[in-house]
């Protein structure tokens, strides 16, 4: 049986070791997690290192005075440095709301503390006080502190001027108890110079008229814990101050954050006779600690009884404490009782078992197993094949008890069964032995069973000797018919061979030629089939052979058709046209000569169309009218057209005279007889007259030279 005890383990973070129940009294609402309390909050300036308040006894408002709350960082951390630590706005261990005390990232300037530039003196001050009396279980007083605030990076600043943080702690009357104050500053008569225990942040300072910008020397120091006694005020009223202040100058700004405990037991957990981690607070730069632990009162004799951890071997009623003194001398106290709880585990039944069978152990006493063979459950089921134990191990929480159980297996027989491989349709015969009695899964009793095979199956037997019984099982295998796959139909090529591939090497062939190979060579058109056998499983495939066409293309003429359509016509895989289209077909609308090629499987085919002439040649035109007037519009008779190789045109009045003749295309009639005259005068001049007369036009093209095209028409003079 193992004892357990509460006491504390090693923790993520050696903050959750200081946090602590909240008392009942005004101490305990010191961590504003019920919200401001008791309170009192002041502003004022801060200029030439003495501050003015100009507000005091408000209640705490933002943005001056903020609770924090949530799982967010501040937005100026982590900073850039590898392995810099973030800032997170609760602070570890103190519960779930933080103080925070000024306005985040805003100097005295943006908060109106200080007159614009240039005078530019005043930062803004915030301070927040809480009264409470001492009772006995306050005496250890803890506050977790963060600072953020911006250095000068400009103009050194005297300490009279840097931004600041404060705490101290007056008696009843108001004197600083000792060991209490603290004040966390930026850097004095340093340009660019991180204060001792800070880290240089993320973020930016902002930009103040005058000064230009502060760039990134904004410093901050991570949550860091502090405490101090209060055994000698108990029963007396004392008052915490809180102060944050922007620089004097009001070119940099300070925000803090802030969180109390005022408990003095910690109670946690751990286990009898086994090992646990103890941790106090972590040191952080500038705030350095030496440790004292002690054990029950007395100085703890085991390793590292001044470290910062210890690692005891727990016993029942443990109590453990650590004194934390800092370099100043101030110290406190951290103490850790114990509770003690039992664990004792059991396993069970032990069992005789044949082997193979199954048997359930169950354990007992906690909430966590782990048994020797792997499994997590409170209960197992084993079939084991030898005698032996199986051991677990039962927990709850971090501590642990062990239990054993002992299997006895008595051997069972050893059951064989033959498989059997046949084609579809055959018998396969299955053959058990190994023990006296058979049983097998189609209810046959015998030890051999006759089985038709249509598919491949498996067929279990249970041989069986006395109380113990084995399993066996039967395969059957279905060989299956060889696959035989020709191929598609093919197209050979004219003149070529192809070869047919039964593929299967090594078995057996038959061919509609009478071929007993596995390739045979064929030529031509035709049908061709094979039969391939293996182990007396048969299967047949069949194709075709083509001889791939020739294609034609006809040769044409654009001057009867345009465009022209050329096509080798279709069944081809592809086409590959001189013009790199790949279409069936193409229409052309130009002289030349067109090629094609086309795929028929792997053959290919190709074929060459001359196109001559030209679109539009040999085409020609003949108006119906004209007005030979001298306004120079539309004053001759003229035939238009295009690939012209011949031309005669005469011309004649209603009664057959012949007026004007022409062999030119180009020359046309300009409504006079031969000689120049027009047929009538009026009024002394000579004029065309308006009538109607008739044309007769004989012509070849370059299309067909040889044909001789006759037209005859009238055409109109007007006026």
């Amino acid at each position: 049986m193992k004892i357990r005890l509460l006491l504390t383990l090693t923790l993520s973070s050696c903050f959750a070791l200081w946090q602590q129940a909240h008392t009942q009294g005004m101490c305990g609402n010191m961590g504003a997690e019920n919200g401001w309390s008791s309170w009192k909050a002041a502003t004022g300036v801060y200029f030439g290192g003495a501050i003015t308040y100009n507000a005091t006894n408000l209640t705490p408002s933002s943005p001056r005075f903020n609770l924090t709350s949530g799982a967010g960082l501040d937005g100026c951390t982590p900073g850039p440095q590898p392995g810099a630590p973030p800032l997170p706005l609760v602070a570890p261990g103190f519960g779930n709301t933080s103080i925070q005390l000024g306005h985040p990232g805003a100097n005295g300037y943006d908060d109106g503390c200080s007159p614009p530039y240039p005078t530019m003196n005043g930062g803004c001050v915030e301070q927040l006080t809480y009264d409470f009396t001492v009772t006995p279980g306050d005496t250890n007083f803890m506050y977790a502190y963060a600072i953020v605030l911006e250095n000068p990076i400009n103009v050194p600043h005297s300490a009279s001027d840097v931004p600041f943080a404060e705490i101290y702690i007056l008696d009843q009357n108001g004197d600083t108890i000792s060991c209490s104050h603290h004040k966390y500053t930026g850097s004095v008569n340093a340009t660019g110079v991180i204060p001792p225990g800070m880290y240089t942040a993320s973020c930016t300072g902002p930009v103040v008229a005058g000064y230009g910008p502060n760039g990134n020397d904004v410093a901050y120091k991570p949550w860091s814990v502090n405490g101090i006694s209060l055994k000698n005020y108990i029963g007396k009223t004392i008052k915490i101050v809180l102060t944050n202040a922007d620089c004097g100058r009001s070119g940099h700004f300070c925000h803090s954050y802030w969180d109390f405990s005022c408990g003095t037991t910690l109670v946690s957990s751990g286990c009898a006779a086994q090992p646990a981690s103890f941790c106090a607070p972590m040191p952080t730069p500038g705030n350095t600690y030496t440790y004292q632990w002690y054990q029950n009162g007395h100085i703890y004799s085991g390793p590292n009884a001044t470290s910062q951890c210890i690692t005891p071997t727990l016993q029942a009623n443990d109590t453990f404490s650590v004194y934390m003194q800092q370099q100043s001398g101030c110290g406190f106290w951290m103490k850790y009782v114990s509770q003690t709880t039992g664990i004792a585990a059991t396993a069970g039944p032990n069992g005789t078992i044949c082997a193979g069978q199954p048997l359930t152990i169950n354990a007992t006493g906690g909430t966590n197993y782990a048994w020797s063979n792997g499994q997590t459950t409170a209960s197992i089921t084993v079939s084991p094949s030898a005698t032996g134990n199986y051991s677990v191990v039962v927990s709850t929480g971090g501590c642990s008890d062990t239990a054993f159980a002992s299997v006895t297996v008595i051997p069972s027989p050893i059951a064989l069964a033959t498989s059997a491989t046949v084609c579809a349709g055959q018998t396969a015969i299955l053959t058990a032995s190994g023990g006296g009695n058979y049983s097998w899964s189609n209810g046959a009793v015998t030890s051999s069973i006759s089985v038709v095979a249509t598919a491949a199956s498996a067929y279990s037997v249970v041989v069986s000797s006395g109380s113990c019984t084995d399993t066996a099982t039967a395969m059957i295998t279905v060989s299956p018919a060889p696959v035989v796959d020709l191929g598609p139909d093919q197209t050979i090529c004219n003149g070529q061979n192809y070869t047919l591939n039964a593929g299967n090497p090594g078995v057996g062939y038959i061919w509609n030629n009478g071929s007993t190979s596995q390739t045979i060579v064929v030529s031509g058109s035709g049908t061709y089939w094979v039969i391939v056998g293996v182990n007396n499983c048969l299967a047949k495939d069949t194709v075709k052979t083509f001889i791939a066409p020739a294609i034609h293309l006809h040769d044409s003429s654009l001057c009867t058709i345009s465009p022209i359509v050329l096509d080798p016509g279709s069944g081809a895989s592809s086409y590959l046209w001189s013009n790199g289209s790949t279409t069936q077909t193409i229409s052309v609308e130009a002289s030349g000569n067109y090629w094609v090629t086309a795929m028929f499987g792997s053959c290919p085919s190709a074929d060459t169309a001359r196109i001559t002439g030209e679109a539009g040649l040999g085409t020609l035109y003949v108006p119906n009218a004209f007005t030979p007037n001298s306004d120079n519009l539309n004053e001759t008779f003229l035939a238009k057209g295009t690939g012209i190789t011949s031309f005669d045109m005469s011309i004649f009045d209603r009664w057959g005279n012949l007026l004007f003749t022409s062999d030119d295309v180009n020359k046309g009639w300009d409504g006079k007889i031969e000689g120049g005259h027009y047929i009538l005068k009026q009024d002394g001049e000579e004029v065309s007259q308006e009538d109607v007369y008739i044309w007769k036009i004989d012509y070849t093209t370059q299309c067909f030279p040889s044909v001789k095209n006759k037209l005859m028409g009238h055409v109109s003079i007007v006026k």
